[in-house]
């Protein structure tokens, strides 16, 4: 059984995705229409859009997120904000997030046993082990 989930998103998020939709189709074998079908019938519906305002929170994900893209401080603003997890597999922002333990960023394998109810703590040694171990030396 699976734990109630919430999803947020900010409007940068969604015009970044408009942005990108012909790389979007190309990497997943989308054509346009079936991409806009699941676009606007099955993902945003389901989204919640947040707005940041609290300039505080803006810098201190800036700050942040100069450690691996300083155009994904939005996100690390909505993680703060909203003290929620992001999902992403960008192991850049993955890493980042179990170094500084100021947010919490995971893949899709992580995300799917956070909603199947496993503890956070064995994700995040989990996610250690995938993204923080020094890979054996030949």
């Amino acid at each position: 059984m699976l734990a109630p989930a919430f999803f947020f998103t900010l409007k940068y998020a969604i015009e970044e995705i408009e942005k990108n939709r012909n790389e979007i189709c190309r990497r997943v074998g989308l054509d346009e229409e079936s991409f806009n079908y699941i676009l606007s019938s099955i993902i945003l519906p389901e989204l919640r859009l947040v707005e940041i305002t609290n300039q505080h929170i803006i810098e201190k994900a800036k700050q942040i997120s100069m450690r691996f893209d300083p155009d994904d401080y939005p996100f690390i603003a909505l993680a703060l904000e909203l003290d929620a997890v992001i999902w992403t597999n960008d192991k850049a922002i993955i890493k980042c997030s179990l170094i500084t333990n100021q947010f919490l960023a995971v893949d899709t394998q992580s995300l799917e046993y956070l909603l199947k109810g496993k503890d956070i703590d064995y994700i995040k040694n989990e996610l250690k082990k995938k993204y923080l171990s020094n890979p054996p030396t030949k």
